[in-house]
């Protein structure tokens, strides 16, 4: 597998952590209505796109039953049109908390300039090593964003979780 097809992988794993969190998130009550909504919407726009859970073993699959370049085209494409579905979606709603609206811009920034990376790279003449190390360069800068936007997630689930474990002990 190439290091490009490493990195797309890298972009697709992180939403499939994020969906994979949102049930923990769910849990307990310590993150305020307005971040449950915020986190909740872009639960949603992740869940619309069609990454999931099991989108990293998927792709992987894909990239490696591609034998030319117009077959990993193909999935590089796929992989741009489910980035595409996320920031649309994302575009369509205004988070209402601060660290929702810190983690929104994450995400959105992260999967709108991966979508296009991702458009470059399935239109990129596989044999310009030059133009695939700019595109996986520039791709590891959106991968930089949605790692920005999950780490905050992840710190939100575990605030939430021990909180609600406090809570409970405390009871």
């Amino acid at each position: 597998m190439t290091i490009m097809q490493q990195t797309v992988l890298r972009l697709v794993s992180f939403f499939s952590v994020f969906v994979l969190s949102l049930s923990l998130s769910a849990c307990g009550n310590a993150i305020s209505a307005e971040e449950r909504a915020d986190y909740e919407k872009i639960g949603e726009a992740v869940k619309a796109s069609g990454l999931n859970g099991d989108s990293q073993k998927e792709f992987e699959q894909k990239f490696a039953a591609a034998r030319n370049n117009e077959e990993v085209s193909a999935v590089a494409f796929e992989a741009a049109e489910k980035l595409e579905i996320m920031a649309s979606q994302l575009k369509a709603f205004q988070p209402q908390s601060e660290k929702g609206t810190i983690m929104h811009g994450h995400f959105l920034r992260g999967s709108s300039k991966g979508a296009a990376l991702m458009r470059r790279f399935a239109e990129a003449d596989g044999n310009d090593t030059q133009a695939l190390k700019e595109i996986e360069a520039e791709l590891e800068t959106a991968n930089q964003e949605i790692e920005q936007g999950l780490v905050l997630f992840i710190e939100m689930t575990a605030r939430n979780i021990l909180q609600t474990a406090t809570d409970q002990n405390g009871k």
